[in-house]
């Protein structure tokens, strides 16, 4: 059973227990896959009689051994109140679905401080101890964002899909002190484990389902925000010609919040780069407890499958493949990961 700590307003431990917890984790941004999870807990009776128990309180998970990295959500409803008692924890993506600026309001800056602005949105009526985590591989030049009175969950994913940059929320908490929520961010997240994951003889994952996926674009043009179309910038078109000569002629226009030119080109070339081929995903069933403290977000590793068909008559796959979401059964003690590559 994991240890559960909830957390009263100020994000100072209240109480804890034991439960089964079984939980997601997901990247989010520029990805094939989107975090934004929830999970329902059965909760001990020695739990339920607390007042810590509320809506709007933070809750911490550890699993046995600390395999698995923490997991973190919000209680809210639904609460099944009758018995067994159970309450709904959303991740932390949920805390940002929460704040609606009170106005609308343009930021412009580099690619950091628009995301500084953003928190600073989030924690500006009430805290939510959200913190500006580690940059990895941002975008370069000045940026335009302009808020609305919506949600700044949806906002704040819109922002990084569009420059290309992927996110994740780092809880970290130290006893006697507030949990801290780290918001990473990134084109490079993740490291590369050198594992193989592998089916047939002495196998150490199982093969859930695998799809290919598109769309392709091998044509891009990217074009500014500018407001007229004399002073709008625009790209070259670029093309891919082995995407082309294999898939045919797909082209796109994108749209980007830079105002330099240099910025907006190679935006068109970084996606023409992602979305040239389709992706594969893989849903693997990981058993191996050895296994699990490699899995994390972005992590990267090498995958042979060989009961998969993909089209133009090929049998099988191998290749290097990316950890994008994972879903962890504490009842069998499996992680399912999905993984992705180009095809």
């Amino acid at each position: 059973m994991s240890r559960v700590i909830v957390f009263d307003l100020n994000n100072i431990a209240a109480g804890e227990f034991r439960a089964v917890v079984n939980r997601g984790y997901g990247l989010n941004g520029s990805i094939t896959q989107q975090g934004g999870m929830s999970c329902t807990v059965e909760l001990p009776t020695s739990a339920v009689s607390n007042d810590w128990m509320q809506f709007g309180r933070m809750v911490m998970v550890f699993d046995e051994g600390e395999l698995l990295p923490p997991w973190c959500g919000m209680i809210d409803a639904p609460w099944t109140a009758s018995l067994p008692v159970q309450a709904t924890i959303y991740s932390l993506e949920y805390l940002m679905q929460l704040r609606t600026p009170d106005s609308q309001i343009t930021v412009t800056g580099e690619f950091e401080s628009v995301l500084q602005e953003l928190i600073d949105m989030a924690n500006a009526l009430s805290t939510l101890n959200l913190r500006m985590g580690d940059l990895g591989d941002i975008p370069d030049g000045k940026q335009e964002l302009k808020v609305m009175q919506t949600p700044l969950w949806g906002q704040l994913n819109d922002f990084a899909k569009r420059l290309g940059v992927e996110f994740t929320f780092r809880p970290t908490y130290d006893q006697n002190e507030p949990l801290l929520i780290y918001l990473d961010a990134g084109r490079d997240i993740g490291v590369d484990t050198g594992i193989l994951l592998h089916d047939g003889a002495r196998a150490n994952i199982k093969l859930a389902d695998a799809s290919v996926n598109g769309p392709i674009w091998n044509r891009v043009i990217a074009i500014g925000k500018q407001s007229t179309a004399a002073s709008q910038l625009k790209s070259k078109p670029i093309d891919d010609d082995d995407s082309i000569s294999l898939y045919d002629l797909r082209s796109t226009v994108i749209q980007t919040g830079t105002t330099v030119q240099s910025v907006l080109d190679k935006a068109a070339q970084n996606y023409l780069n992602s979305m040239k081929e389709p992706t594969i995903k893989f849903d693997l069933l990981v058993d191996d407890p050895e296994i699990f403290p490699a899995c994390r977000l972005g992590n990267t590793f090498d995958l042979h499958v060989s009961e998969v068909y993909l089209p133009g008559g090929e049998k099988g796959w191998r290749g290097t493949v990316r950890l994008e979401q994972m879903a962890y059964d504490e009842n069998q003690n499996v992680i399912t990961a999905t993984v992705v590559a180009k095809l």
